[in-house]
């Protein structure tokens, strides 16, 4: 009986040697993963950011300048024919207005991109910490 308990632990105890070496592979090849992916993770947060804030820009850019165009195109046919042929002449305040709206987007997102350019290492931890907490 005590031969069996002896060669079972035996058994037992090569298992977990052959185990923990293996987990010591695994952590070793992860480690390396780990060193040789980082940069390049954090290379592609920086030009994400970028490029998302230079997309913002354009887009914000592009609907203010189409708001207001609409707004001074009607509005110059309402004041120069001095009558109420046009049904909507009030709401063509609220193109001004959203145009404006969308300026101060546009000024946000050029914030949001020299916040990027400028401090990309507070940049990264600040969007790391977004996926920590959970937070998009």
């Amino acid at each position: 009986m005590n031969i069996w308990k002896i060669f079972i632990n035996e058994v037992v105890l090569e298992k977990i040697v052959s185990s923990i070496e293996k987990v010591e592979e695994y952590i070793q090849a992860g480690e390396s993963f780990v060193v040789e992916q980082t940069p390049l993770v954090v290379n592609e947060i920086i030009m994400w950011g970028i490029a998302k804030n230079v997309f913002f820009v354009f887009v914000w850019l592009f609907v203010t300048f189409l708001l207001y165009s609409v707004f001074n195109k009607h509005e110059k046919k309402c004041f120069e024919t001095k009558t109420n042929d046009f049904p909507f002449k009030e709401f063509l305040y609220i193109f001004k207005y959203l145009s404006l709206f969308f300026l101060i987007l546009v000024f946000r997102s050029i914030f949001k991109l020299c916040f990027v350019w400028f401090a990309p290492r507070l940049y990264i931890i600040s969007e790391i910490s977004k996926l920590i907490n959970g937070n998009q």
